[in-house]
């Protein structure tokens, strides 16, 4: 056939044809190339993205950490004292309210008592400034993630020296900034405690740093002999009825407050159940420490790996320890 027969244009056109027949999908092994190329991809994307998100939610917490200093200096500056830790079992977050925004539910309280039946629907309200989002338990619900500092346990010197008491009569007053002789930039405030959940027993011990173990001992037991006791407890140990972060308004102990009678992401256990006589541990999922509020306002991470005495000494207002490192 004489191909001079068909117009130039018509040649071209179905020699274009007859490539895009010709021409093939991928192979198998091109395919599994492509594949790889994208888990390799992944691989090193999804840890950068996950290492920003736990950046950004740290950040957030020592956000909300830092305006809970700056509320508790403008509560003292309206009465000179800090708030108390425990009065008629109301906590220092209720005092506050109103400087973090909450003067309605601030009105609502009975400060008489904690058991009011007017504080019932009060303690039940969610204060989301109160919730670290690493935590996806407290969010949305009437627990907290910051508990103040209120000393280093009374099995190590026989008194709550911190910034917060733990009950009428036992420290439980409120105190000045001048009755902080160690330094406001010496002594925490506030740090970060995981919250309790409403699991099962078995679900719940799955997550160690979340619950409150349960130790038998006398309440007179050597601090550090306790303390090793408490780590060494198997996960099938007694649990604590007591709740970390059980709702802001309470004042009592463990739900609204810490000791720095161990170093931070630790056990917590309790004598007995005893809300006094136990070590309750400042804890998060942020990894390798906690973020901690100092009485000056100012915040930092303090690693686990922190130095015992050093980390009690900024628990104590007054005990004149060294802080050199801290």
């Amino acid at each position: 056939m004489n191909s001079n027969r068909y117009p130039r244009q018509y040649s071209e056109y179905a020699l274009s044809c007859e490539l895009v027949i010709l021409r093939r999908g991928f192979s198998i092994q091109e395919l599994l190339v492509s594949i790889a190329i994208i888990a390799i991809l992944l691989a090193l994307i999804l840890p950068a993205v996950q290492q920003a998100r736990q950046a950004a939610h740290r950040a957030h917490c020592a956000s909300n950490l830092r305006q809970l200093g700056v509320a508790l200096h403008n509560y003292h500056d309206r009465y000179n004292l800090f708030p108390p830790g425990n009065i008629n079992g109301i906590s220092m977050f209720a005092r506050i309210l109103p400087d973090i925004e909450q003067t309605a539910i601030f009105s609502r309280i009975d400060f008489q008592d904690y058991d009011s039946p007017v504080n019932s629907d009060v303690r039940n309200t969610p204060i989301p400034l109160l919730h670290c989002p690493m935590d996806g338990v407290s969010v949305n619900t009437n627990k907290t993630n910051y508990v103040g500092n209120c000393g280093t346990g009374v099995q190590s010197n026989g008194q709550f020296l911190g910034m917060f008491g733990p009950i009428d009569g036992f420290g439980g007053q409120p105190i000045a900034a001048a009755e902080i002789v160690d330094g406001l930039s010496n002594t925490v405030a506030y740090s970060e405690s995981l919250v309790s959940t409403d699991a099962s027993p078995d679900e719940q011990r799955e997550a160690p740093f979340r619950v409150v173990w349960r130790f038998g001992g006398a309440k007179d037991a050597d601090l550090e002999d306790f303390l090793s006791a408490c780590d060494a407890l198997p996960t099938t140990a007694d649990l604590s009825s007591i709740d970390r972060g059980r709702d802001w308004l309470s004042g009592n102990g463990a739900y609204t407050l810490y000791n720095h009678s161990q170093t931070p992401n630790r056990k917590s256990c309790s004598f007995q159940d005893s809300i006094l006589f136990g070590s309750y541990v400042a804890n998060s999922l942020h990894t390798g420490g906690v973020n901690i509020g100092l009485a000056d306002g100012s915040v930092r991470f303090v690693g686990n790996d922190i130095d015992k005495d050093i980390w009690r000494a900024s628990a104590t207002r007054s005990g004149r320890e060294g802080t050199e490192g801290f």
